[in-house]
């Protein structure tokens, strides 16, 4: 399976690079390439090459400027296995359960992707998706003009990972916090001590 990161976000309201902001003893980054590592033979980051104690692949957006379905499509692209586990750089607070969840539906074969769902939303950026069903769609939207992940969806077979069955009494805000700017990141942080 290939572990894909997506690194590539310009950081416009964290003000700096969010993949090189302290977590625990190294970064967000190495965060999501080593909860990757638990899975995946490769991981490919996709956004600019950056200083990294981990062996990885490095790759750019094809589409610039297309958002998070040019990540996609970057990753999938580099991908040396049909199967893959995307992860967004800024979302350190995940439990490798989910990622592992998603694993066990995938290896059904039922599916071209498994998404996260919960009653707050579903998590695009957080799935796992079949190179060869979703390339040729997200190279289509693309073409098309589209940006959003979601848009994928409706053409696949999408197996559903109810994540508060694992997780009764959490906060899906805190399991899919997305660090977007200093404040997100403090209040990850402080929470992040408080459980250590």
């Amino acid at each position: 399976m290939t572990g894909i990161v997506l690194a590539g976000g310009r950081s416009r309201r964290m003000g700096k690079d969010k993949a090189e902001l302290p977590w625990k003893s190294g970064t967000l980054l190495t965060e999501a390439v080593d909860k990757l590592r638990l899975f995946c033979k490769e991981v490919i980051v996709v956004g600019p090459q950056r200083p990294l104690e981990r062996e990885v692949r490095w790759t750019q957006d094809r589409y610039v400027g297309k958002g998070p379905l040019a990540g996609l499509h970057a990753g999938l692209e580099e991908a040396s296995f049909d199967s893959a586990l995307i992860l967004p750089c800024d979302m350190p607070t995940l439990p490798v359960r989910v990622l592992e969840e998603m694993v066990l539906v995938a290896n059904s074969k039922k599916f071209d992707v498994v998404l996260p769902v919960h009653s707050e939303g579903n998590e695009p950026l957080c799935t796992w998706l079949s190179k060869e069903a979703c390339l040729p769609v997200i190279r289509r939207l693309l073409e098309d003009g589209y940006t959003c992940p979601l848009d994928i969806f409706p053409q696949v077979r999408v197996g559903y990972l109810e994540v508060e069955r694992f997780f009764p009494q959490a906060t899906m805000e805190k399991i899919f916090a997305n660090l977007n700017s200093p404040a997100d990141y403090e209040i990850a942080k402080q929470e992040k001590t408080a459980q250590d």
